[in-house]
């Protein structure tokens, strides 16, 4: 199932081009940014994209962002603002999981997405 997400990151249609906004992007707050997984886990892909100005979010108009893509189709995305001295934060996914639980045993956890069949599996032990 991993593997269809991966696909998936890759795919143009589903994710956009060089120039488009990837799917389902919302603002997020610095401390959301800083409990991100962006901390806690590596990138599946990192991708640059020039949006010129096209798409706004909450009065921000979105130019240059990297988008940091983890294998479970969730994305970070930072932009930077040069001449304000600011930076951005957002977060975009191939799906929003809604998961239900298949597995849970003293340090590990199997659960599946109820709306793509995505499989998480957390082993606390590692």
């Amino acid at each position: 199932m991993e593997e269809d997400i991966i696909k998936m990151i890759s795919n143009e249609k589903i994710v956009g081009g060089y120039n488009d906004i990837p799917p389902n992007v919302k603002q997020l707050t610095e401390k959301e940014f800083a409990q991100s997984r962006f901390f806690n886990y590596s990138p599946y892909k990192v991708e640059f994209r020039q949006l010129l100005g096209k798409y706004n979010i909450n009065g921000i108009k979105l130019q240059n962002i990297h988008i940091y893509w983890f294998s479970d189709g969730y994305g970070i995305i930072l932009m930077s603002d040069f001449w304000g001295g600011k930076v951005y934060y957002f977060e975009c996914y191939i799906c929003n999981h809604d998961f239900i639980n298949l597995e849970n045993r003293m340090c590990y956890t199997k659960s599946k997405c109820k709306k793509c069949g995505y499989i998480q599996e957390i082993d606390s032990s590692d």
